[in-house]
């Protein structure tokens, strides 16, 4: 957590429907609420708000509770605001560097598009991606687990913007491509914010228009009809359960990454998914005199053929090395030893079984 911040930060927010202000390091100037969980997410999207007439909301999914609304190109800043001069150096070396690789770009091209495609590509650009779906935003939300190595994190907030409004505001705060290659966008129902050039921040600019139409920017519930961000609780076993039934709605990286890396994505879920099926549970640890479970060796070759076999190959491994180190000072044979038992456990890391077998395999070893 952030230095300061409760760990039961979510217990000081307001609940699902009532939205307040909370912990600018963590919501910046944006009203906040939290739900039960991403079932109570789910029963919320019945609620009005969702479903004002004429209010066409769009969302954005966070895996981490403290992320703000600040785009690729504005990490580059310690103020989060994207310079003009910044951008248009940028956009100009991507032209310069896509030529030969494939997409083509016109001289005359709406920069938007460029900069739309240069961000599925891995550019950093002033955009960020928002979905037409609240479930697409969820799966992006819930998708990738925590690292061990990071603070806690309570809460996967999904981030809601009044399309609708905001384009009466400013029109040209929503961009949506129409080259036909943007084949993740049309999969995510995806569309783009575009940060402003100069003095502010994606935020900055959106408070300073609704504070121009007379919006009470002390309210919180008057605030969050154009923005607000939701806390959804989340550990490892809430997160799986919501990615198992996204999957059921047919919402994984194979339909919303159409693409090499989203079919390898794919199936690297499926592959954990399944970790049991391949990994059968251990035998039950022994007991010493004391009544505590005592450690099992990592390694123990219980099988004759199996030590035969260990042996050998260590045995080929010696002869190798003696080979190598010949016209030098050989080590023992117990150093040798140890140094083909190391070798081996490297090689079978990096090869194929039975390398031992294989003529490539042992050439490659030499």
């Amino acid at each position: 957590m952030i230095e300061g911040v409760p760990s039961a930060y979510l217990d000081t927010l307001e609940a699902w429907p009532t939205f307040g202000f909370g912990n600018k390091d963590i919501d910046g100037l944006l009203p906040v609420c939290r739900v039960s969980g991403w079932r109570g997410f789910q029963d919320a999207l019945s609620h009005e708000y969702f479903n004002r007439p004429g209010a066409e909301l769009i969302y954005r999914g966070h895996r981490r509770h403290e992320w703000q609304l600040t785009p690729t190109l504005g990490r580059y800043t310690t103020s989060g605001v994207i310079l003009k001069k910044q951008a248009d150096r940028q956009l100009e070396e991507f032209r310069y560097a896509m030529r030969g690789r494939g997409a083509r770009f016109d001289v005359d091209e709406d920069p938007n598009e460029l900069w739309a495609y240069g961000q599925h590509h891995g550019l950093a650009t002033p955009l960020l991606d928002w979905t037409k779906s609240p479930f697409v935003a969820l799966f992006f939300a819930f998708a990738d687990r925590d690292e061990d190595h990071e603070q806690p994190n309570p809460s996967r907030p999904i981030f809601i913007l009044n399309r609708t409004a905001m384009a009466e505001l400013d029109e040209t705060l929503i961009v949506q491509p129409m080259r036909s290659d943007h084949t993740r966008l049309i999969n995510q129902a995806g569309l783009f914010t575009i940060s402003p050039l100069g003095e502010k921040t994606l935020i900055t600019h959106i408070m300073d228009l609704l504070a121009e139409t007379k919006v009470d920017m002390d309210d919180a519930a008057k605030v969050a009809e154009y923005i607000c961000k939701i806390h959804i609780p989340c550990d490892a076993n809430d997160r799986l359960a919501c990615m198992r039934t996204l999957k059921m709605m047919n919402l994984h990286h194979g339909t919303l990454f159409p693409d090499p890396i989203g079919a390898s994505r794919y199936c690297n879920d499926w592959c954990g998914s399944r970790i049991d099926e391949f990994n059968p549970a251990a035998p039950p640890p022994t007991a010493n005199e004391d009544g505590q479970p005592s450690r099992l060796p990592e390694t123990v070759h219980t099988e004759p053929a199996a030590q035969e076999a260990t042996a050998a190959t260590h045995g080929m491994l010696v002869a190798i090395l003696e080979e190598h180190l010949s016209g030098t000072i050989l080590p023992s044979r117990d150093r040798l030893l140890e140094q083909a038992r190391l070798l081996d456990e490297n090689f079978a890391e990096q090869a194929g079984i039975d390398w031992m077998r294989r003529p490539t395999q042992e050439a490659q070893l030499r």
